[in-house]
């Protein structure tokens, strides 16, 4: 048996020492089959000590427990918003469970290994599919602004575009649903040289998938863009006209906070696009991203399920606020209309 020598570190690794043809870990770190396609079972002994165990295991608790958290605001959320049986809280429930599914797994057995076994692996890979072609379809809206604007020329490319995804969007995400299979389809093979072909090839399906979105959200870009002008001619006319202010400050308002909304919403898409797309690029080619994936997209999917429980505590802060304006605005009303006022109104 030979120490397994890749990646241009020492035989064994960096957290290893090779003698008489074994790898000897330091502790907590061991050898695995978890995204290590340059070795067999039968050799794993000699291979590379890269899974530190604990670390492993804190984060996929993590994980879990986050999303089971944002779950359960999520659903208090739309209850309170007396929207809970509708289809975007369906999408965000089965998006939550997914994840919640294999990290609880993946932390309760250790030997359930992502590219190893094949049910694992099949939830690991369809959680992200869920989340990207829920966000993909959530945020088409942005496409069909862009494809009928009339601030666009005809040729523009960007309008060109924004019409051919539209019609390409069904073709599109069932073929690149499909092609990420190849993940969990690649854990039935023993050759693990054909395996490595599947997942790079199942990445690349989740990069294009990942690459339309960032394309979607520079397409609200120019929708933020025309509500600012339109801000900025509300201004101006209420300024030329003081009447017209009057009229159109709950609008101005409005469209402020949907600005608002809107650059929040594309800045914490742009973090969860790029926390997993250059896993998935630099994994198609680069062996040690390859290696030590099951790290990298667990630190993204940890990133994206902070950003987006964030998002659903500012829409309960939100509600909160709405509540407690509309409450004072039923006790100032109750005082007006307390009988001892009423009667001295009455009298006069």
């Amino acid at each position: 048996m030979v120490c397994l020598d890749i990646l241009s570190l020492k035989p064994c690794g960096n957290m290893g020492s090779c003698i008489n043809g074994t790898c000897f870990c330091e502790s907590s770190w061991s050898q695995s089959l978890e995204f290590n396609y340059w070795t067999t079972e039968d050799d794993l002994k000699g291979s590379l000590c890269n899974q530190n165990v604990s670390f492993l295991q804190t984060l996929f608790t993590l994980h879990c427990v986050l999303c089971i958290s944002g779950l359960v605001l999520q659903l208090y959320t739309s209850a309170m918003l007396n929207k809970l049986w509708t289809p975007r809280v369906y999408v965000a429930v089965s998006l939550f469970s997914s994840h919640i599914s294999w990290s609880l797994i993946r932390a309760a057995d250790p030997n359930a290994l992502l590219g190893v076994d094949p049910f694992i692996s099949f939830l690991w890979m369809n959680s992200f599919i869920i989340a990207f072609i829920s966000s993909w379809y959530s945020q088409s809206r942005y496409l069909k602004y862009v494809a009928t604007s009339f601030r666009l020329e005809a040729e523009s490319t960007l309008r060109i575009l924004s019409k051919l995804f539209l019609k390409s969007t069904l073709v599109f995400s069932v073929a690149c649903t499909i092609g990420a299979q190849l993940f969990w389809i690649s854990a039935f093979g023993k050759n693990r040289e054909q395996a490595l072909i599947l997942v790079r090839l199942s990445h690349f399906f989740m990069l294009l998938l990942i690459l339309y979105l960032v394309f979607v959200y520079y397409a609200a870009k120019m929708v933020v863009s025309d509500m600012k002008e339109l801000i900025s001619v509300q201004e101006s006319l209420g300024s030329q006209n003081v009447g017209v202010v009057g009229k159109s400050a709950g609008r101005l308002r409005l469209l402020e906070k949907t600005v608002q909304k809107l650059e929040r919403i594309r800045a914490s898409n742009y973090v969860i696009a790029a926390s997993y797309g250059w896993v998935f690029a630099s994994s198609i080619l680069i062996n040690f991203i390859l290696l030590n994936t099951h790290y990298l997209l667990l630190i993204a999917s940890v990133i994206s399920v902070v950003v987006v429980i964030y998002k659903i505590v500012l829409k309960y802060k939100h509600l909160q606020e709405k509540k407690a304006t509309r409450m004072d605005f039923s006790t100032s009303l109750s005082s007006v209309l307390t009988p001892a006022n009423v009667s001295s109104v009455d009298s006069s």
